[in-house]
C-alpha cells in the first residue's frame, strides 16, 4: 500500500507540474477576460473538506457573479445566467485548472473523491464520509466522469464507493485518460455507467440500489437481483 501511495504521489506530482506549465497561458487569459466581463477579482476560493478532515481553500477561476452565494447549492447554480464565456469555462472545466497548484502542495490529488462543502457532510453516511477523508481529494474522479455528474455526490455515491475500494495508480490513470476524452470536442464518448465500471473488475459486480454500493452479484438474492436488472434495463 505504501509502495502505491509512493507512486500516486509521484505521478500527481509529474504530471500537475507538466499540466501547470502547459496550461498556464489559458490560467492567465483566462483571468483577464474574467476580470472584463465580470468586473471583479477573477480567482474565487470556497472552503472545501480535505484528507484527514482537514479544511482547505478551494481555488478556482471565477465564473459566477460577485454577488452569487459563496455556498449557493448546485441545483440553484445550474439555473443561473451567466455570461457566455464564464459558461465555456465551466463547460471545459478549466475554471479548475488553477487546482494543479493545490495537486503540488499536497492538498489534492489529480484522482480522487470530489472534495465537499462542509455544510453537506451531514449528507453522507458516517462510514462512508470517514472513508472519504482518509484519501486527499481529487480534481477529477470517477463520479465526476459518471453519468450522473450533474446530480449531488451524496445522491449517488456509488461511483466514490468504487474509487476507494479499487483505488490504484492503474484505475487513476483510466479516470485521467477518460477525463481528457470527454473534455475533447471529438470522439463522443460516454459518460461511465452503472453497466461499464462494473466491467472493470474481475468479478460481476452490480450497484445495489438499497444501498448504493458496488457489490458481487452473487451477494444478492435473487429476487433483489431480478429487480436490480429490470431497473437497469
Amino acid at each position: 500500500m505504501r509502495s502505491g501511495a509512493i507512486a500516486k504521489r509521484s505521478v500527481d506530482v509529474i504530471v500537475a507540474a507538466l499540466l501547470l506549465v502547459v496550461t498556464l497561458p489559458i490560467i492567465a487569459v483566462s483571468a483577464l477576460v474574467t476580470l472584463a466581463v465580470l468586473r471583479t477579482w477573477p480567482f474565487f476560493t470556497q472552503t472545501r473538506i480535505g484528507r484527514d478532515g482537514e479544511p482547505f481553500k478551494l481555488l478556482k477561476v471565477r465564473t459566477l457573479p460577485k454577488a452569487t452565494p459563496r455556498y449557493a447549492p448546485k441545483y440553484e447554480l445550474a439555473r443561473l445566467r451567466i455570461p457566455r464565456f464564464s459558461r465555456m469555462l465551466r463547460r471545459l472545466h478549466l475554471d479548475e485548472l488553477p487546482q494543479l497548484l493545490l495537486v503540488l502542495t499536497g492538498k489534492m490529488s489529480l484522482v480522487g473523491p470530489r472534495p465537499e462543502m462542509p455544510n453537506l457532510y451531514c449528507a453522507f453516511d458516517s462510514k462512508f464520509a470517514a472513508k472519504r477523508i482518509s484519501v486527499r481529494p481529487g480534481c477529477t474522479g470517477l463520479w465526476q466522469i459518471s453519468e450522473y455528474c450533474d446530480r449531488m455526490i451524496f445522491e449517488h455515491p456509488e461511483f466514490d464507493g468504487y474509487y476507494l475500494e479499487h483505488r490504484s495508480v492503474r484505475l487513476d490513470l483510466r479516470v485521467l485518460v477518460r477525463s481528457v476524452r470527454l473534455l475533447l470536442p471529438f470522439g463522443h464518448p460516454k459518460m461511465v455507467t452503472y453497466e461499464e465500471l462494473a466491467g472493470w473488475t474481475v468479478d460481476d459486480r452490480v450497484v445495489d440500489l438499497r444501498t448504493r454500493v458496488f457489490v458481487p452479484a452473487a451477494d444478492l438474492q435473487p429476487a433483489a437481483l431480478a429487480e436490480l436488472r429490470s431497473a437497469e434495463a
